[in-house]
Order: C-alpha cells, then structure tokens, then sequence
C-alpha cells in the first residue's frame, strides 16, 4: 500500500490512522501487506513519527540533492527553500528510533 503523490501529511495522521485500522482489521488473505509514504517531511512532527514508527511504515523523504539544488527546486509559499525543513523531518523522526530513506528526483 504506497501513500504518494501530492503530499499525503495534507490528509492528516488521523485519516492514516483509519486506514491503518482498516488494513488490520480487513488484512488480504494472501499477501503480506506493508505501507509506504512518500513525502516532503515538512509535516512530520512527533506525533506523525510516532505514528509511522508504530505501524513500520516505510517512508521515503523526497530530497532534490543538495541544499541549493533542493532550494531551487522546492520553496514555501513565502519563497523560501525547504531543505532545512526536510532535513529536520528525517532528525526529528531518527530521534526515536525511526529511519527514512531518501530519494532525489
């Protein structure tokens, strides 16, 4: 089950939380089922962290390569780069024992 496209944090952890009570309680009958998200990391705070930990929900945080590349590519609605802001989503979630892959575009 992939989570991706957009940014999938816009739904907040409580309709992932839903989903996931969906998945436990209806699991396929043949396969094991893993989630995935694929995200900017600016949304990600304890809370989603703990979450995502939780559920070993595999997340990819998109990162266009280094700072100025990644600046250049992704800002806030001030204009503003998001590299720090990724950045901070991968530190944030490590800090509980939780790890991220990276992915550039």
């Amino acid at each position: 089950m992939a989570w991706q496209g957009g940014e999938p944090t816009l739904m907040g952890v409580d309709f992932f939380r839903r989903s996931m009570e969906l998945v436990e309680r209806f699991p396929p009958s043949r396969a094991a089922c893993r989630a995935h998200f694929q995200t900017n990391g600016i949304a990600l705070d304890d809370e989603w962290c703990a979450f995502l930990k939780e559920h070993q929900v595999l997340v990819g945080l998109s990162i266009d390569g280094p700072r100025d590349i990644h600046d250049g590519n992704r800002v806030t609605r001030g204009g503003k780069g998001t590299f720090d802001l990724c950045s901070r989503a991968g530190s944030t979630c490590g800090s509980m024992g939780w790890t991220s892959t990276s992915s550039a575009r």
